[in-house]
């Protein structure tokens, strides 16, 4: 088969329309205006670390009061808040493990 001007299929000719749509396509796209929605799941959880950020890394008030009761001798533990947090914390592992 024989392409070419002198009698065969010129196939810039076939393809022109499907260049010509791609080309009005880009068009439409670049000026769209990009646009997601989040989800009020999201909205939450976006809410939620804009709070943690404000808040301090290190409470300072707390700091220091257990850092004079340890100098003075006068820091106790409290071994049933320790086991308490031990067991809320065993409690959160086990809850994560079963939602994988």
């Amino acid at each position: 088969m024989k392409v070419g001007q002198s009698g065969g299929t010129n196939v810039v000719d076939l393809y022109g329309g499907q260049t010509a749509g791609r080309a009005a396509g880009a068009k439409r796209s670049a000026n769209a205006a990009d646009q997601a929605d989040i989800s009020q799941k999201g909205k939450d959880l976006q809410a939620i670390m804009n709070h943690l950020k404000s808040l301090p890394d290190v409470r300072v008030d707390l700091v220091s009061a257990l850092k004079q009761q340890v100098s003075a001798g006068t820091y106790r533990v409290d071994s049933s808040r320790v086991v308490d947090g031990m067991l809320q914390e065993r409690k959160i592992f086990q809850e994560a493990a079963k939602g994988r």
